[in-house]
């Protein structure tokens, strides 16, 4: 059993439909060594790859972020923690009739796979272990997510092999390809802190006393010194990476109230100091996931019947 299918089994209860069922597991022996495989429900594109250029519908998106919420409790109630939650590891389920589909079927649905022969440069034969064909993988199902309607969404959390339980592993300096909040080009992490102070607030005194580097970007009172053009606050970057975007593509944007509350539940979860931060619990009771997140994902549920 690898560690993944030992997160699988852990995690696996009956009704829950966003923690992915292990089907079947087995070892593959070929030229490359002995593979350990593992078979779960079937799944169509990444909430990464059908937003790549594009933005969900206002209540999609609702009900896509109570379905994680809903997820990321249940891992926590198992004692896990995912470890690697970004939008590349958030799949769409496939639809409920898609197992009944025959292969001719499927091929109609998504079109046929393109396969292209491996050749090598000189002509010579292909050595053992090498595959003769490469198969290009389809997008199943897969729309752009502007098309995306109520009953699509259905959330089903992928690769647990970085899952964890916080109370046994020590994870300081474990791998995480999470990408940053804040990023830099040159790797200096001061320039990481301003940012954060930036968007979202003084460092606690202790951490600004400590940070030697302060009087490089801010004057002793805490403002940034002349010449350096501060980033965005958290506000102004919803405003602009979210509202404006929204407005542009006319896909709907956030009123004033579903605004205020959603930077505050955002402002909560990213508090700096991590005993201060919101559980997963809080999070569930949020005005905004009560008020405007559930109602939608519930709606979800009624149109996932109605299909």
């Amino acid at each position: 059993m690898t560690a993944e299918t030992h997160v699988l089994k852990a995690l696996e209860i009956d009704g829950f439909d966003a923690i992915p069922r292990l089907l079947d597991e087995f070892w593959v022996n070929g030229p490359n060594g002995s593979h350990p495989c593992s078979i779960t429900e079937p799944a169509f594109c990444s909430l990464r790859g059908c937003s790549l250029d594009h933005l969900f519908p206002l209540d999609v998106a609702r009900a896509l972020a109570y379905e994680l919420a809903l997820a990321v409790a249940h891992m926590h109630t198992r004692g896990y923690a995912h470890g690697d939650l970004y939008l590349q590891n958030m799949l769409i389920r496939a639809w409920s009739t898609f197992n009944k589909l025959s292969i001719q079927q499927l091929y109609e649905r998504v079109s046929e796979p393109i396969i292209y022969p491996v050749e090598r440069t000189d002509g010579k034969p292909l050595p053992p272990g090498i595959p003769r064909n490469v198969i290009v993988l389809r997008l199943l199902g897969g729309k752009p997510s502007y098309k995306f309607i109520l009953s699509d969404a259905r959330i089903l959390l992928n690769d647990f092999r970085e899952a964890f339980i916080p109370a046994n592993q020590l994870r300081l300096g474990a791998k995480c390809y999470t990408l940053p909040l804040f990023g830099t080009f040159n790797g200096c992490p001061d320039s990481i802190v301003y940012q954060v102070i930036d968007t979202l607030g003084p460092l606690p005194d202790k951490w600004w006393e400590k940070w030697e580097k302060r009087t490089k970007f801010f004057k002793d009172d805490g403002t940034p010194k002349a010449g350096r053009r501060p980033l965005s606050n958290l506000n102004q970057r919803f405003e602009e990476s979210v509202q404006r975007y929204r407005r542009k593509l006319r896909m709907g944007e956030y009123s004033t109230e579903e605004t205020a509350a959603i930077l505050d539940l955002i402002g909560r979860m990213l508090k700096l100091k991590p005993e201060e931060r919101i559980s997963i619990d809080e999070v569930l009771r949020s005005e905004w996931i009560m008020n405007w997140a559930r109602p939608d994902y519930y709606r979800s549920l009624g149109a996932r019947l109605e299909t």
